[in-house]
């Protein structure tokens, strides 16, 4: 599923197009009314709106100092004085509803939504036929996230202003943030069957197709909206960021564009960095990242995001420092200790990494991708009750986050908890088929649990898809070692094991592990005097405390050889 912008986001974006201008159609330019057409509603529905025009027979007040000048700070945008002023006419009449109107136009300009309210309010008791009056009080419940009275009393203004394409807009963007996208919908269609060229129509629409989840409706809204406004870098890095969600072409083309649009482009180029890398591209990401960085220096995000690419393009120190570097601007920065966390993971700095995704915890105890770092890592230092903790939070965070059911899995098989591992690493496989480190370990499970046929024909599938590709030794050696010790092995899974084993070997020659699992396999496939050869080479090999581990074992296969005998598991 495509992520979605923020309703705030979209609603900004509308207001800046003009509101004055907020269905279905085509995409490509659409067929708009004239001009001039265009012009006279949109000065009707202003007048609907804005109109300082009293009903018949209501009087119009005497001239009043305060509220002349209070009009004067509201036109130069000094709404603190004006509200002031507005204030002070307000005492000499309390009925005057010019006052009233732009007190409450200005407070909402402040922030101070309540106060605005009960201005408007005031208003439609003395303006009952001014659908402005319950425009501007549903736009100062919605800063109040009253959004259901504001729905109602966008209802109201409508149906003393029928049509209005403004309250459609507005009523359309509240209807969003209640979950109500069909209803969203329908008002900005009335909109657009009017105006197939009113672009804040267009933007808030796509939005609410995505709500909706239909994407491709999103796409053709954007694109109708680019054809009317070719100029605005924030339509084409809006369409970009919806390709890039859903894996169009067209993303990368749109992000350049709205580079060379904007007068800052450094949303585009994070966009455009985050989309190569999501392609794995991270030499051009890095690139990109370059020049954000140099736009934005103290920005501590463009620097874990570079972080992120040099250590995808296999530049870990300087991975490492730009992590440090985001974190001495923002210590509490979540994003950089979870990034530098992954990165000690993989370079096997385990206390380093434990520390990092715990110092994250500490700021977010409920990040699920905090705790599997966590938990992998603890795992990796041998703490595995605590590890098991940590996975076991963060698949109840995040029941859907393969990679904590995959690591659990393996740590239950590592205790020896096969009956408890399997599910795990079937949920595992479920998300990810792809994943061959679990299919190892889900084969491994289910000969610990007896099942020799299911373990072998599951090694078998894995050894003919893995291939010998992969450069990770370890899991050529593991795959070689379960199909040659599986006790109903064949000639064909001898074969696979030979070719596995030797993998191994070739990639760590002086691998003690690797040159067993070699005399395993030669064991299976009958030549036993290589397989006596290469597991006395092995034993030789071993060293410290893998020797007083593992030599044991190794002595007894090596007894069995000398038996003429395939090792078991």
């Amino acid at each position: 599923m495509f992520a979605r912008t923020p309703w705030h986001c979209v609603l900004v974006l509308c207001l800046a197009l003009g509101l004055a201008a907020c269905a279905h159609g085509p995409a490509g330019p659409p067929a708009a009314p004239s001009a001039a057409a265009v012009a006279a509603v949109a000065a009707r529905e202003e007048a609907e709106i804005e109109s300082e025009v009293l009903e018949p027979g209501q009087v119009q007040p005497a001239p009043n100092p305060f509220a002349q000048r209070g009009k004067a700070a509201y036109d130069s945008k000094h709404y603190a004085e004006a509200v002031a002023d507005f204030t002070r006419a307000l005492r000499l009449d309390s009925g005057d509803s010019r006052s009233l109107f732009y007190r409450g136009q200005a407070s909402l300009r402040l922030g101070h939504a309540a106060e605005a309210l009960e201005d408007f309010t005031a208003l439609a008791r003395i303006r009952p036929r001014f659908a402005g009056a319950s425009y501007h009080r549903a736009e100062a419940l919605v800063e109040l996230g009253r959004l259901e009275e504001a729905v109602q009393e966008y209802g109201a203004a409508l149906r003393l202003a029928p049509g209005n394409s403004r309250a459609l807009k507005a009523r359309a963007a509240a209807l969003t943030r209640l979950g109500a996208p069909g209803q969203a919908a329908d008002d900005l269609n009335l909109v657009l069957a009017r105006n197939p060229a009113d672009l804040a129509a267009l933007v808030l629409r796509s939005h609410v197709h995505q709500e909706q989840g239909m994407p491709g409706l999103a796409d053709s809204d954007l694109t109708a909206a680019l054809a009317l406004a070719p100029e605005r870098s924030d339509l084409f890095l809006a369409r970009g960021k919806l390709r890039r969600d859903l894996g169009l072409i067209g993303a990368e083309a749109d992000f350049t564009r709205a580079m060379e649009l904007a007068p800052d482009p450094a949303e585009a180029l994070r966009q455009r960095a985050a989309l190569r890398l999501d392609q794995h591209r991270p030499a051009e990401a890095a690139a990109d990242l370059d020049a954000l960085v140099g736009l934005a220096p103290a920005d501590p995000m463009a620097l874990v995001l570079r972080a992120a690419a040099r250590f995808a393009a296999g530049d870990s120190a300087r991975a490492a420092a730009d992590y440090g570097a985001a974190l001495a601007l923002n210590p509490r920065l979540v994003a950089a200790l979870l990034g530098r966390g992954r990165l000690y993971l993989a370079l096997g700095n385990l206390p380093e990494a434990a520390a990092d995704f715990g110092s994250g915890l500490r700021l977010d105890p409920a990040n699920p991708q905090l705790l599997l770092g966590r938990g992998q890592a603890l795992t990796g230092l041998g703490f595995l009750e605590p590890a098991e903790s940590d996975l076991t939070a963060a698949l109840a965070l995040d029941s859907g986050l393969a990679e904590a059911a995959c690591a659990r899995g393996k740590l239950r098989l590592a205790q020896n908890r096969p009956d408890e591992a399997l599910p795990d690493l079937d949920r595992c496989l479920a998300a990810d088929p792809a994943n061959w480190s679990a299919a190892l370990a889900r084969a491994q499970v289910l000969l610990r649990l007896g099942r020799a046929a299911d373990s072998l024909a599951a090694a078998e599938r894995l050894a003919n898809a893995a291939g010998t590709e992969s450069g990770d030794a370890a899991f050529h050696v593991a795959l070689a070692r379960i199909l040659a010790l599986n006790p109903q092995a064949g000639p064909d899974a001898a074969r696979l094991a030979l070719r596995h084993a030797r993998r191994g070997l070739e990639l760590d020659s002086s691998s003690a592990p690797a040159l067993d699992a070699l005399a395993a396999a030669l064991a299976r496939a009958g030549q036993f005097p290589e397989a006596r050869n290469a597991e006395r080479q092995a034993m030789l090999r071993l060293q410290g405390a893998e020797r007083q581990t593992l030599l044991p074992a190794f002595r007894e296969r090596l007894g069995r050889y000398l038996q003429n005998l395939p090792a078991e598991n």
